[in-house]
């Protein structure tokens, strides 16, 4: 898949969700590596390991960043690792489940969800303006993007992910846009913050 100006078309209703569980996180995105959900405090960096319900909060590391703005979070199980998505410094690091920055590359627009695909091991995040979906290499190139449309003009998207068990080799380019606007429609956040 490559190239610019392609469209993303979402279908269906906003899933954003309020948890009412101990303490005053800010998590706008999650992800799973199957064992453990994972998620980024907004407001501090902090990255918390959680049971799959999404209880039993358990803080892993801090990002460093710490000027309220750790968005998107997603899981590399080809690297076992965790990538943020920064909206302050316009960054997306990965990170090893100590903590450790294991690589980092700056991004233009603002990544707010952040979704990491196996079968090709590149990167999807949304922008916070102009609902535009893009791909990037591990290294940080945009390989593609496109807009979202079916997504009110006030609205944002937050939480992408992809589907656990993706099978390994590239997928048809139709078959990854139809999937990808699935899960986007099962992700997405409009306009309401997740609070832990």
């Amino acid at each position: 898949m490559g190239g610019q100006g392609q469209q993303f078309t979402l279908a269906g209703t906003s899933t954003g969700v309020a948890y009412n569980k101990p303490g005053n996180f800010l998590f706008y995105d999650g992800t799973t590596d199957g064992a453990h959900n994972y998620a980024v405090d907004y407001n501090t960096g902090g990255v918390y390991s959680m049971a799959l319900d999404w209880s039993s909060p358990a803080l892993l590391f801090f990002t460093g960043d710490g000027d309220g703005s750790d968005d998107g979070i997603t899981y590399d199980a080809q690297n076992n690792s965790i990538w943020v998505a920064n909206l302050g410094p316009r960054r997306i690091t990965d990170y090893s489940l100590a903590g450790t920055a294991l690589s980092t590359f700056d991004v233009g627009p603002q990544i707010a969800g952040l979704a990491f695909d196996p079968t090709d091991g590149t990167l999807w995040g949304n922008s916070t303006t102009g609902n535009r979906l893009f791909q990037f290499s591990t290294a940080g190139t945009v390989l593609s993007s496109g807009l979202i449309t079916g997504v009110s003009s006030n609205g944002q998207i937050r939480g992408l992910e992809f589907a656990e068990g993706a099978s390994v080799g590239a997928p048809e380019p139709t078959t990854l846009i139809t999937s990808l606007a699935g899960m986007l429609v099962a992700a997405c956040f409009l306009r309401r913050r997740v609070i832990l």
